[in-house]
């Protein structure tokens, strides 16, 4: 939702943006195609690993910036003004959430509390009285499956950016094409 609301808000700058005088319409342009094409070329593959690309980060910096000595004049330059600000300023909130995410995942302590609880589990199972061993090896083989599987629902959802579940980077190419 993070990735597809950045990209959004990228398009609605590109947009909004031919109502700008030049040379700051295609300045704004080419920052808005720039950082799209940066983000999918070089930080996705970063994303993976828990990196961020500063190309990217500088970028959207000089995104924000593009406009400070820009003064508007006409009533359609005071209408679209404050929206590209806004829609810059959701660009900027969008990415540093998609960069919190990729880094941090899920915490060490989250994890430690995950397995522990799965052991515990898998333990009190294998601890029930039955005298059939093999329906003992069957329930605790069940048990330990439904933890497993939640345990790396866990991860896929906690790394985004990783695996054969990640965020696509789609939106971003959809903007540029």
């Amino acid at each position: 939702e993070t990735v597809r609301a950045e990209s959004n808000c990228l398009a609605d700058i590109f947009l909004m943006s031919e109502r700008l005088p030049e040379p700051y319409a295609s300045r704004m342009k080419a920052l808005c195609k720039e950082y799209a094409t940066t983000v999918i070329s070089h930080e996705w593959p970063l994303m993976a690993k828990g990196h961020m690309s500063m190309d990217a980060r500088t970028i959207a910096v000089a995104l924000f910036r593009s406009l400070h000595d820009f003064e508007p004049t006409t009533e359609a330059e005071k209408a679209v003004y404050p929206a590209i600000l806004e829609m810059v300023r959701q660009v900027w909130d969008n990415r540093r959430g998609r960069a919190h995410t990729a880094e941090f995942g899920i915490a060490a302590i989250q994890w430690i509390a995950l397995i522990l609880g799965s052991i515990v589990t898998v333990v009190l199972v294998g601890m029930y009285a039955v005298d059939d061993k093999t329906v003992q090896a069957v329930a605790v083989g069940l048990a330990t499956s439904v933890i497993a599987l939640n345990l790396y629902l866990v991860f896929l959802f906690g790394y985004p950016f990783r695996g054969e579940m990640s965020v696509s980077e789609r939106p971003f190419q959809i903007d540029i094409d």
